[in-house]
């Protein structure tokens, strides 16, 4: 009853009942729905790894600069790199 209240919901429920009734055509809706869906859920799988990397990058890019002002202000290796979790090799680096 709802359904033919509008003329767009008539016309909805009008190409509904098409597509049921033609098999292949239902089937082709159905696969350009699935791959609609897919695409979706790729798009944001990407976007939520960019975040990671970019938090990852970041965060290196934080510790990074805390070890050369650690550097700087005479803090011993061993001790700048438990602070910023950096190897004593990266560090070491950071000091050319």
């Amino acid at each position: 009853m709802l359904a033919t209240k509008t003329k767009e919901m008539n016309m909805t429920v009008g190409r509904l009942k098409q597509l049921s009734a033609d098999e292949r055509t239902r089937m082709l809706w159905e696969a350009r729905e699935l791959y609609l869906m897919d695409e979706a859920a790729r798009l944001k799988a990407a976007v939520e790894e960019g975040r990671t990397e970019g938090r990852i990058e970041g965060r290196t890019e934080t510790q990074l600069e805390t070890a050369k002002r650690m550097l700087l202000r005479g803090f011993e290796i061993e001790i700048i790199s438990q602070i910023s979790e950096l190897s004593v090799e990266e560090i070491e680096k950071l000091k050319c």
